[in-house]
């Protein structure tokens, strides 16, 4: 009996000791007015493919050990990729891939060019658009830095032929503000930049120009869209195109101009910035946030 109580009295001290650790660790976490600190979130090299890899969220993907699968002989083929697209550390993209002559896709297989001995397979859950693009969401780590890397991948029809290999460069930039100072520019390609804009409803104002080659902006809450240059493409990125044949939706500007929608943050606090920039031209664009209910 003695041996069962001093077992029980040693449980009940450890008990106690790691209640006070767990205490001070949550302590440690308040300044001296009482706040909780959030602390910076852990920091992904980008140059080292294996923890980008590891660190990105594919959806509807899963690690699979291997090379990336070659090509195999059939009719599948990857006709156009986007050379290169831009995100922000911390926020998504949608990589659209443009596939023709398929039975249906059965898998897309994508790889962080570099990483060692795996890539993620991506099980499709919605059939691909009616143009033949199927799209991707990706999201980044919050501790990405900045610089580029490459993503590579094919495809797998329903009849278990594999696709050509094809590669998008993708650039991480700083996380862009949530007010009246967010700005981005560039050019040709995807970007993608995610705002947060808080608790408080009403009304958003975002200026831009494309200039005299045409380019294409849309904005998301959440998954739907709200507003844009040209109507709802239907999908989380519209069509892209040559810039010598732009399609619907894709503007060139000779002055400012705007975008308005009313934000409601019970639909969705990230508000994402899909700027297409036409392909095969020096096109340049650029946008500012200029309004927003906690921006005043």
């Amino acid at each position: 009996m003695k041996k069962k109580l001093h077992f029980y009295r040693s449980v009940a001290a450890f008990t106690v000791v790691a209640l006070m650790l767990a205490t001070a660790l949550v302590v440690s976490c308040t300044d001296e007015g009482g706040d909780t600190l959030v602390l910076p979130p852990p920091v992904v090299d980008i140059n080292n493919p294996n923890d980008v890899q590891k660190s990105i969220g594919v959806s509807n993907g899963s690690i699979t050990n291997g090379a990336l699968p070659d090509a195999s002989p059939g009719n599948i083929n990857l006709s156009t990729s986007i050379g290169s697209t831009t995100v922000n550390s911390g926020g998504k993209l949608v990589l659209p891939i443009l596939y023709g002559g398929a039975s249906g896709v059965d898998q897309v297989y994508i790889q962080v060019q570099g990483a060692d001995g795996s890539y993620y397979a991506v099980s499709p859950t919605v059939a691909a658009s009616d143009d033949g693009y199927y799209y991707i969401s990706i999201s980044m780590p919050a501790g990405l830095t900045n610089g580029k890397f490459t993503f590579r991948y094919n495809v797998k029809d329903k009849s278990g032929s594999v696709s050509n290999v094809t590669s998008t460069v993708v650039e991480i930039t700083d996380e862009v503000a949530s007010c009246s100072n967010s700005h981005k520019e560039g050019s040709s390609g995807l970007t993608f930049a995610t705002l947060s804009l808080g608790n408080t409803r009403g009304a958003v104002t975002i200026a831009y120009e494309t200039y005299g080659i045409p380019d294409r902006i849309d904005v998301y809450q959440g998954e739907r869209w709200v507003t844009g240059t040209g109507s709802d493409p239907g999908s989380p990125v519209p069509p892209m195109c040559n810039c010598n044949a732009p399609k619907p939706g894709f503007v060139s500007t000779s002055r400012v101009q705007q975008l308005q929608f009313d934000y409601e943050p019970s639909k969705g606090r990230n508000i994402i910035v899909v700027v297409s920039g036409c392909l095969g031209s020096g096109t340049a664009w650029e946008w500012q946030l200029v309004e927003a209910p906690e921006c005043r």
